[in-house]
């Protein structure tokens, strides 16, 4: 049957398994229960949830009662459409999800979602796993996952899933920065669902790209009134977030405590990487020059050695973001709670251009895969 597209006011879509298909509904001939019977006469088990403004006229009980599964959606549904619904959370011990909105942005090529900072399995009903619908408009477009670390020196990862149905094209663990790419294959398109999830209590901000080459989506949503979610430079495998433009603006409470190369306590060295416009840790420094030390000195809120790791974990909690320094060997007996302790670690440019940096203590420990011994970093 040849289709007009101009008479198509809403397609019948339907979900079971791995199967999916889109029944167009055409508004001057056809009626939702001929459709509905149809579809259920196939044997499939479907459900009825009509669009009101699609089907306004439509009545339920008009519905045949084995049909059980049945959606209709707008036509033509479009990547942007999907792109801007709600993120979803996924709670340990309650089992509605909580819905927070998607911050949008597109720079012309690349599309971004974000909900914000997301803190992981905090609390008896801490977030487990965060969920987004996606839509893969056409094949060759791109989806792409990424999280960045809310905490310096962070060295955890966090699980990546993209599915639909059965077919998972991403499916890993990714540390901070580093991401996931899917560029959709012929009679792949559709719905898919971008998860995150993660076992360690972590703040992480989560983003989701849609890569759509300039294709504009199916429905055009018109002007949107929505803040930037920032703009990134690809170095290998990770995305580095680009500070916003009030970000290099020294303000005399954030600089240095004292010393030539400036001395910090974590909560400083955090707001020194803080972005408030773009609500977000960035690697780049906001007043301390690249490639130079930096002089952190904290008290030690909690302490404690991992036989099974050969480690020490030295933990911050009184920074503005709890922090985490594990080392080698077990050091219970030279540090204890309460103890002042001042590190002095190096700060390494990314590329060349930018002034990205890493850390030599995250450097190390991912490069040899053990923690570094910590009289590398103990200053005096």
């Amino acid at each position: 049957m040849k289709l007009n597209p101009e008479f198509i006011t809403a397609f019948v879509y339907c979900e079971v398994g791995d199967f999916e298909a889109y029944f167009p509904l055409n508004s001057r001939k056809d009626s939702v229960l001929t459709v509905v019977s149809g579809v259920a006469a196939s044997g499939l088990a479907l459900s009825i949830a009509i669009a009101p403004a699609q089907a306004a006229n439509a009545s339920r009980s008009s519905v045949a009662p084995e049909a059980r599964s049945l959606v209709v959606v707008p036509y033509a549904l479009g990547w942007k459409d999907v792109l801007m619904t709600a993120f979803e959370y996924v709670l340990e011990n309650v089992k509605s999800l909580k819905k927070y909105p998607a911050t949008f942005s597109d720079n012309g090529s690349r599309a971004t979602v974000t909900p914000g900072s997301v803190q992981f399995n905090k609390g008896s009903n801490g977030v487990n796993m965060v969920d987004k619908k996606v839509y893969a408009q056409k094949a060759g477009h791109r989806i792409e996952m990424w999280a960045n670390s809310q905490q310096p020196f962070y060295r955890g990862s966090i699980g990546v899933v993209l599915r639909k149905g059965s077919f998972k094209p991403i499916n890993r663990t990714v540390g901070h920065n580093q991401y996931s790419t899917y560029k959709v294959g012929s009679g792949r398109t559709g719905n898919y669902i971008a998860s995150f999830n993660s076992t360690s209590k972590h703040k992480w901000r989560i983003r989701i790209g849609y890569n759509h080459c300039g294709v504009k989506s199916y429905r055009a949503l018109g002007d949107l009134d929505a803040p930037s979610v920032g703009s990134f430079v690809d170095v290998g495998d990770e995305k580095f977030l680009v500070p916003s433009d009030s970000f290099k603006r020294p303000k005399p409470a954030l600089r240095a405590l004292g010393g030539p190369e400036g001395e910090y306590d974590f909560s400083g060295l955090y707001e020194e990487f803080y972005d408030s416009e773009l609500d977000s840790l960035v690697d780049v420094p906001k007043t301390l020059p690249v490639d130079s030390s930096v002089v952190v000195s904290n008290k030690i809120s909690r302490v404690h050695s991992n036989a099974e790791e050969d480690a020490t974990y030295f933990h911050f909690d009184n920074a503005r973001v709890a922090v985490e320094l594990p080392f080698a060997g077990n050091l219970t007996k030279r540090f204890a709670v309460g103890d002042r302790v001042k590190f002095k670690f190096q700060m390494n440019r990314v590329i060349d251009g930018y002034d990205f940096v890493t850390f030599d203590y995250t450097d190390s420990t991912s490069a040899e895969g053990v923690f570094p011994k910590i009289e590398k970093f103990i200053d005096g």
